[in-house]
């Protein structure tokens, strides 16, 4: 994947790990888990005329799968910045399922927001620099 994305989290008790791999499989896991957390926390904004267009779809599609990606292991996962573009429609025309959800507060939900966000910056970095 582009870079290490660095997002605390509770290392399970008596585990062991292998010179880091099996730490940074761990927190690959996690990071697809808050993903996936950051996406069931959301809806389309309400009254939003543009969150039905193909690049909203196409943007949580894309999010989807970068966290199937840090689920499954796969660091395959090279973004177009066509596809940093949707994500980041997809990310600016949601709001939370639950007006509750503090996303300061810092909770799995804002890990994954702060993860995509931070995996768009990296990729789009990485396609400017060729």
């Amino acid at each position: 994947m582009a870079e290490s994305i660095v997002i605390p989290f509770r290392k399970k008790e008596n585990a062991t790990y292998d010179h880091g791999r099996d730490h940074e499989r761990e927190l690959a896991i996690q990071i697809g888990i808050q993903i996936r957390a950051y996406l069931a926390s959301v809806k389309p904004l309400r009254g939003c005329r543009w969150c039905d267009n193909a690049a909203f779809h196409a943007g949580r599609t894309a999010i989807e799968q970068l966290a199937m990606a840090y689920l499954s292991g796969d660091d395959t996962l090279d973004p177009t910045l066509a596809q940093c573009a949707d994500m980041l429609e997809y990310l600016s025309s949601v709001e939370p399922v639950d007006p509750r959800i503090d996303y300061a507060s810092g909770g799995v939900e804002t890990c994954g927001w702060i993860a995509v966000l931070k995996y768009v910056q990296t990729s789009m970095r990485e396609v400017s620099h060729g």
